[in-house]
């Protein structure tokens, strides 16, 4: 099984968001096809609308 260590999430209009799991920002995911929504320790840390984003790369 492949670690990931990276959530890179950009934006419409230029901006990024990176969350780090080696930092202890993040342990999940999930995505319900409106918004991608970050976890951390079963609480959600960001939620993200998808119409305002272009990108979302999980490495």
């Amino acid at each position: 099984m492949k670690n990931y260590n990276t959530i890179e999430i950009t934006f419409k209009n230029g901006h990024s968001a990176a969350w780090e799991a080696n930092k202890g920002e993040w342990d999940d995911y999930a995505y319900d096809g409106k918004v991608f929504i970050v976890k951390k320790d079963g609480s959600w840390v960001g939620i993200y609308n998808m119409d305002h984003v272009i990108s979302v790369v999980v490495k």
